[in-house]
C-alpha cells in the first residue's frame, strides 16, 4: 500500500483546526452523512500489518469525523450492513458489504 506517488495522487486534506491529511477513496459527508469506510494505517501501530480498521466517520463527533482518518489509507465504504456493526458486539452470522475497495476515487 505504501507507493509515495500512489499516495500523493489520492491525498486528501482534513478539515478544522489541527489539520491532518488521509489518503485512498474521498469521504464527502456531504454525499453520505453516516459515511463509514475500511482503512488501513500507513504510519504508526498496525503499518506493515494485515491490520485494518472500520471508522464510522458520518457518526463521529463532528469536531473529529474525517479527522480519525489522519494516516490512514481509505480502501472502501461500507454500503451495506452498518446496523451489524452499530452493536457493542459485530455477529460472526451476519455480513456487511464493503464498496469500492481498492478502486481509485
Amino acid at each position: 500500500f505504501v507507493e509515495n506517488e500512489a499516495l500523493v495522487q489520492h491525498r486528501h486534506e482534513t478539515p478544522g483546526a489541527g489539520g491532518g491529511v488521509y489518503y485512498g477513496v474521498k469521504v464527502d459527508l456531504t454525499k453520505d452523512p453516516s459515511c463509514t469506510v475500511l482503512a488501513v494505517p500507513i504510519s504508526g501501530p498496525g503499518f506493515g500489518s494485515s491490520r485494518f480498521t472500520i471508522f464510522r466517520v458520518g457518526g463521529s463527533p463532528s469536531s473529529l469525523q474525517q479527522r480519525i482518518l489522519a494516516n490512514y489509507l481509505v480502501i472502501g465504504t461500507v454500503t451495506d450492513g452498518i446496523d451489524i456493526l452499530a452493536g457493542p458486539m459485530a455477529r460472526s452470522d451476519a455480513s456487511v458489504v464493503i464498496a469500492d475497495c481498492g478502486a481509485a476515487g
